[in-house]
């Protein structure tokens, strides 16, 4: 039973480790350490910020308390483009309806199915901006958009 149990965390951190987190000009320096802090939790180890605020700052390794090795880690791109080029499926979170926006509702079978394409390729979850989110041109390197459920109309 044990080696069944091993089995499976060698195989949960190889899914983790092809897993990417992607902030598109995160403003709020707490943001990108609260973000860091919920990787750490999730062992997703791979944070990636496109064209960000001044974030290597004490406010952030305070906010990503524990999770500095993330934060050391951090892969600081100009564009999405460049940030997304090495990734074999890109997922991008939206709330938005719109042009332009196929957006899939059941995000437990979305996350479900991009597991699969995890084996040996590169996974990258996409979130816009705090104010205003993805921006149409941005949706053009998302192969699937993904609207997580909110407890509130915010």
């Amino acid at each position: 039973m044990q080696n069944v149990s091993q089995n499976c965390a060698i195989e949960a951190l190889r899914i983790l480790s092809n897993i990417s987190v992607l902030l598109v000009e995160p403003s709020s320096p707490g943001n990108v350490g609260a973000v860091a802090r919920v990787l750490k939790n999730t062992g997703v180890q791979q944070l990636i910020l496109v064209n960000p605020c001044e974030w290597n700052i004490p406010e952030v390794r305070s906010m990503a308390h524990g999770s500095s090795e993330i934060l050391d880690n951090c892969k600081v791109h100009p564009d999405i483009a460049s940030a997304t080029k090495n990734s074999n499926l890109v997922i991008g979170m939206t709330h938005r309806d719109g042009r332009m926006r196929e957006i899939q509702n059941d995000y437990r079978t979305v996350f479900r199915d991009a597991l699969k394409h995890t084996q040996g390729h590169r996974l990258t979850l996409v979130f816009g901006r705090e104010r205003d989110g993805l921006w149409t041109r941005e949706l053009e390197y998302c192969h699937w958009l993904v609207r997580i459920p909110s407890a509130v109309p915010y």
